[in-house]
């Protein structure tokens, strides 16, 4: 039996941090925001497990942005557990694709993650070298 195709999925991860300082909410957010995803991350790999006769997976991810208030906008509002001294309140929030395809063996499994790598550098390198191009022609004599 053939080992099954890829699984795909989107995992969004949430962290918030409230701090008189931003820099201390925002570290705090960031903290639960890793938190978070890595839960996510490890449910959706469980959930999505490879059989045991194809035991070895390749598991990679299409990062997203992740949104991040600039401090200079983000707005001081009076927080209830600071006292109602002025702080902040963050909220972070990060999208990803995950991907996984499993493999009778690590070998296999290497091979395919090998070249999947060597063709995306390809398609970067092929995207580079169009807008290099596209450059070129813009720019006058």
């Amino acid at each position: 039996m053939p080992c099954p195709g890829q699984a795909d999925g989107t995992l969004t991860a949430k962290g918030s941090g409230e701090a008189r300082d931003f820099d201390k909410a925002m570290a705090i957010a960031e903290a639960a925001l890793r938190t978070d995803y890595l839960a996510s991350e490890s449910a959706w790999v469980k959930a999505n497990a490879c059989p045991n006769d194809c035991s070895s997976m390749d598991m990679w991810i299409d990062p997203k942005p992740t949104i991040v208030p600039d401090p200079q906008s983000g707005v001081p509002k009076r927080l209830k557990s600071l006292n109602f001294e002025l702080g902040y309140a963050v909220t972070l929030t990060e999208t990803v694709g995950i991907h996984r395809n499993c493999y009778e063996t690590g070998t296999k499994r290497d091979q395919a993650r090998n070249a999947r790598e060597a063709a995306a550098q390809k398609a970067e390198e092929a995207a580079r070298k169009a807008a290099e191009e596209e450059g070129k022609k813009k720019k006058p004599h």
